[in-house]
């Protein structure tokens, strides 16, 4: 963890107190009810099969045992309802913790504006004198917006690192060496696209100097309209912001298309795993094809979460410079402070 990352988790707490661990606990709840309808499935399979000479796994045990508590049977009718039950559950849970994720990020960054104006109307002359306006605007306006993406990307980052890991764990009950072989998969496609990562940082840097030019040009020769077209330079003042635009291009393709291809490492490594599990799994790995099912059921729910968490971790380091630049600006602003 970066010190600036740091900074930011220190800053969103002290805003947004104890609704952060509520949450956490939401999110956490929702990983827990949707692994929860996944190991369901492997019981259901049991049941459905109907081979009775079969020694039961691991999960089917401990949902008989489970439902015992309640005078129920483990048939395929109440393995489906407990199924459809979870998913209801998880609906609404998923439901509740969006909207919470959502009304956090729009206060978060509203706190942030307020803050800024509020530094910058209590500063002295001499700080405003010593900067362009449009620096100053591109720091209220994009900053927080900025800041406020990165709160939401954390989010799903902590999200998707508690399904993984409710997932694994399930996961580690029916086929040990298969969630072996998943791990060692995917921290090796981690490794492999490391370096997009570190690129994203560089943009992200970038992306706010960018944002502060086009806002002061567009600025200027706006409020300067009268005196462009008295001295003719039209074309110049087109020129000029044309190069912010440009500039600006250039740092949106790449980070979109660096997401791209993060996105295609990790989903066509994924399909090629799935295969090589449905055909490779029952023989190689002496795991049983119920299982195997089981497994890829859990797989393809997974994957896309593994994706997700490093394009999350890609727009985090592409964004979380803002908090430092704005973060830099805001003690600036609080250490003018005009004396009354």
């Amino acid at each position: 963890m970066t010190p600036t990352s740091f900074d930011f988790i220190k800053d969103a707490w002290r805003t947004l107190r104890w609704w952060l661990p509520l949450l956490a606990l939401l999110t956490f709840a929702n990983a827990l009810l949707e692994g929860a309808t996944v190991a369901a499935l492997l019981p259901l399979l049991a049941t459905l099969g109907g081979d009775a000479s079969s020694k039961p796994d691991r999960i089917s045990r401990v949902l008989a045992e489970s439902l015992g508590w309640f005078g129920l049977s483990p048939t395929a009718g109440t393995i489906a309802g407990l199924i459809v039950f979870l998913i209801a559950i998880s609906a609404a849970t998923f439901i509740t913790q969006s909207y919470i994720a959502s009304w956090l990020q729009a206060r978060y960054v509203a706190s942030w504006q307020r803050r800024m104006f509020s530094a910058f109307l209590a500063s002295d002359y001499d700080f405003f004198s010593s900067r362009r306006t449009g620096d100053l605007v591109a720091a209220v306006t994009n900053e927080p917006w900025r800041i406020g993406l990165v709160f939401s990307q954390v989010n799903l980052v902590i999200a998707a690192v508690l399904f993984i890991f409710v997932q694994i764990v399930i996961a580690l009950f029916i086929a040990p060496v298969v969630v072996g072989l998943l791990v060692a998969v995917g921290a090796l496609l981690f490794a492999t696209t490391r370096w997009w990562t570190v690129r994203a940082a560089h943009f992200g840097t970038e992306l706010t100097k960018v944002n502060a030019d086009l806002t002061v040009d567009t600025s200027e020769i706006v409020g300067g309209a009268k005196f462009v077209k008295a001295t003719a330079t039209e074309i110049r003042a087109f020129d000029r912001f044309a190069g912010s635009v440009d500039r600006l291009e250039a740092l949106s393709f790449g980070n979109a298309f660096d997401s791209q291809i993060v996105r295609a490492i990790f989903e066509y490594s994924g399909g090629l795993l799935v295969v090589g599990l449905l055909v490779l799994g029952p023989t190689l790995l002496s795991v049983d094809v119920g299982a195997i099912l089981v497994i890829v059921a859990i797989f393809v729910r997974l994957f896309p979460k593994i994706t997700g968490l490093r394009q999350n971790l890609q727009i985090v380091d592409f964004h979380i410079p803002a908090f430092g630049i704005a973060s830099t600006l805001l003690r600036e602003a609080e250490s003018k402070r005009e004396v009354a």
